[in-house]
């Protein structure tokens, strides 16, 4: 509720919003969609055409869980 609360008042002040949900932290394709986003808002033509690309190194999937 709280994040809901706090990207609301965000988007309404004219700031530019990108929410991931957690599981699409380990889905390329939904991350290549919101860095281009970013790339886009950023407007950084080379992220955006290396996201764009076949190439995927820059995508690797970490361990997500907390170190024990």
């Amino acid at each position: 509720q709280k994040d809901r609360e706090i990207r609301d008042w965000l988007q309404n002040n004219g700031y530019d919003v990108i929410s991931i949900s957690v599981n699409e932290l380990e889905d390329i394709g939904a991350m290549k969609k919101h860095f281009k986003r970013l790339a886009n808002l950023l407007r950084e033509d080379a992220i955006r055409e290396r996201v764009k690309s076949d190439d995927n190194s820059w995508f690797e999937v970490g361990d997500l869980q907390s170190p024990t």
